[in-house]
């Protein structure tokens, strides 16, 4: 596709807020309602243009999202690529792709070349010869879940190297809230790492290693 134009679509993305879902009433913006025409975008629109702006802007070779649901976040992730001429996404999710619904990388029509979905039925853990030996970016959205989500990170985040970033969505989600201490103690006091958590959507964590 040599006519592709990734900021058309960066354009079209981006003038596609959607309405507001009724479920929150906090202090940081709110997912989307999952009656739309597509279903459920499962991120807000200013979390996944963030998503979009740290790939373009620390061009990670190689993406994985954890927990792709209908591809909203992937479709961010995906064009931060085509964005930065650079770097391929590996989405994974227990169900087979379009279980839930259209894609949405689908709907915005965005290529695929430089994209793979896993299903991994059972979770990551059952499946650890599809993962990519070196992780630049991890994107985690999945259960949120304590027991699975540290089997999880045993898995995953071993294989990212120095300056390589962990993005984890709902970090403020009051059903989560168990999930913080999760993450506060794999990244907080560890010196190898940076985190911090952004008052974006229900929250997201960001970690980068630092050694």
């Amino acid at each position: 596709m040599t006519d592709f134009n990734p900021h058309a679509h960066l354009a079209r993305m981006l003038v596609d807020r959607g309405p507001i879902a009724e479920i929150n009433y906090g202090d940081v913006p709110v997912h989307y309602n999952p009656g739309l025409p597509h279903g459920n975008k499962g991120i807000d629109w200013e979390t996944g243009i963030l998503l979009c702006n740290f790939v373009e802007e620390y061009r990670p070779k190689q993406v994985v999202e954890l927990g792709t649901f209908q591809g909203y976040s992937t479709s961010w992730l995906i064009l931060g690529t085509l964005l930065a001429g650079v770097g391929r996404v590996d989405a994974y999710e227990v169900f087979p792709e379009g279980y839930y619904g259209s894609m949405w990388y689908d709907v915005y029509g965005l290529p695929k070349q430089a994209f793979r979905y896993h299903e991994i039925p059972g979770g990551i853990w059952k499946h650890p010869n599809e993962i990519p030996e070196q992780i630049d970016l991890l994107y985690h959205d999945t259960e949120h879940l304590p027991s699975p989500t540290k089997m999880e990170l045993s898995l995953l985040v071993p294989r990212i190297p120095i300056g390589g970033v962990v993005l984890v969505d709902d970090m403020f989600h009051p059903d989560y809230a168990p999930m913080q201490a999760v993450f506060d103690d794999l990244f907080f006091p560890n010196h190898d790492w940076s985190w911090n958590v952004l008052a974006l959507g229900h929250g997201l964590g960001v970690a980068r290693r630092l050694k």
